[in-house]
């Protein structure tokens, strides 16, 4: 210690200070590097393992390429992730700088979602609609977007094409029938159908654009692939849509793990729930007070009682909801609508100075068959590696099987106030 004093009083305070602050920065340095170097070579390693997500993303190395779907494949998953963890656990966090902490904490985060999802979720054995959603997505990730010339792109389509039998081969030998819930069979039966649509639609109209070799090629990978698809679609109706009986509800521990998961948060459940139950009744409140003015439009001289029982409340809202379907489009008007929507919202957040509106293309398309059934809409932005292209703005038609629906013209009836 006296030593080490001495020293001190030599140099003096403030050099010893920034002694000390470059000894920190060194050691972070060399751990930032360490850590720069690892998430390097993660970012290069990870999309070999799922070809049709690295070209969702943007990484078009492996455009010709189609997941495997095998037990093999699985454990090369499983092993990437783990290995990653290990690498990850051995860093010394603290020594990162911030920004680098940050990212390390999420590549943790994923990674451990990597093994939780293979080893203890196990939906590879039991959603069938992980493989209809990467069936079509295959060939409408290729196909949707300019990201490289069209012959190029065809080129690619075609040896994803030619790999269908094999990848749909893979998807009946690991997916558990007994396991599976029916509804999610049930979608699968109905998107199976979609990888047709986006051949027929997306592929096929192009192919006259190649040399005469390269056409003849793509046309037999095309028909290729139709059997393909049409002989899943018989086994999905078949054999795994009457062996479906597995619960769709995962139960509350698989919830629990899940949702941490999912929100990359420590929250519980229960305050999840809380937080979920106090919006709702502000947005409950809200609802009311906007079906309220729309409608005195209709019938201006009600009076409102001043605290309101829920089912007044509630036939308020639903009075109004059901004026509000008077101005519904029609079946084939529904794109249109959409887009009328974005242009209002575009406008208005561009006049009220609220955010700066990117200047990429946006455009609303109907959604891909293989899409359907799960949501109304969604934003399907182009892969962060990706840039100048398109958004799609994909839209959902009515289904054939729904009523037209719609309320009443001469207005509801409203409860009394109580």
């Amino acid at each position: 210690m006296r030593q080490f004093s001495d020293f001190f009083e030599k140099i003096g305070r403030g050099t010893f200070f920034l002694a000390c602050v470059g000894v920190c920065l060194f050691v972070r340095g060399d751990a930032d590097d360490e850590f720069r170097a690892l998430a390097k070579e993660y970012v290069d390693r990870m999309p070999a393992l799922s070809p049709i997500s690295a070209t969702q993303i943007g990484e078009h190395r492996f455009d010709d390429e189609m997941d495997e779907i095998s037990a093999a494949a699985l454990q090369r998953r499983l092993n990437f992730h783990k290995e990653f963890l290990d690498r990850l656990d051995r860093l010394e966090r603290n020594d990162l700088s911030r920004d680098f902490q940050v990212d390390a904490a999420l590549l943790h985060h994923a990674s451990e979602h990597g093994v939780w999802r293979i080893e203890t979720f196990q939906d590879w054995a039991w959603n069938p609609l992980i493989y209809t959603a990467k069936a079509g997505g295959s060939i409408y990730g290729l196909m949707a977007r300019e990201f490289a010339p069209l012959n190029v792109r065809l080129k690619r389509a075609t040896e994803r094409l030619e790999k269908f039998p094999l990848f749909f081969e893979q998807v009946r030998a690991v997916l558990q029938p007994r396991r599976v819930p029916r509804v999610h069979a049930e979608t699968a039966v109905k998107q199976n159908r979609g990888a047709l649509s986006i051949i027929e639609e997306m592929v096929a109209p192009a192919a006259g654009t190649l040399p005469e070799a390269d056409r003849n090629r793509l046309r037999q990978a095309m028909a290729t692939a139709q059997s393909a698809i049409q002989s899943h679609g018989e086994w999905l109706e078949k054999v795994l849509l009457p062996q479906s009986e597995g619960n769709f509800r995962i139960g509350q521990k698989l919830f629990d793990q899940k949702l941490a998961f999912a929100l990359h948060t420590p929250l519980r459940r229960e305050q999840v729930k809380a937080r979920a139950e106090r919006e709702f009744q502000a947005v409950r409140q809200e609802m009311y007070e906007v079906s309220c003015r729309i409608y005195l439009e209709q019938f201006p001289l009600t009076k409102f009682p001043k605290n309101p029982s829920e089912a007044y409340r509630q036939a308020i809202i639903r009075a109004a909801l059901e004026r509000t379907y008077l101005d519904r489009p029609s079946r084939d008007e529904i794109p249109q609508m959409a887009r009328a929507q974005v242009k209002e919202a575009t406008d208005f957040v561009i006049q009220s100075e609220i955010v700066t509106v990117p200047e990429d293309p946006l455009e609303i398309i109907l959604m891909p068959e293989f899409q359907r059934g799960v949501s109304v809409a969604y934003c399907d932005a182009p892969g962060p590696l990706d840039k100048g292209l398109k958004t799609f703005y994909a839209v959902s038609p009515i289904p054939d099987g729904f009523a037209p629906g719609g309320g009443d013209a001469g207005g509801p009836v409203i409860p009394a106030a109580r």
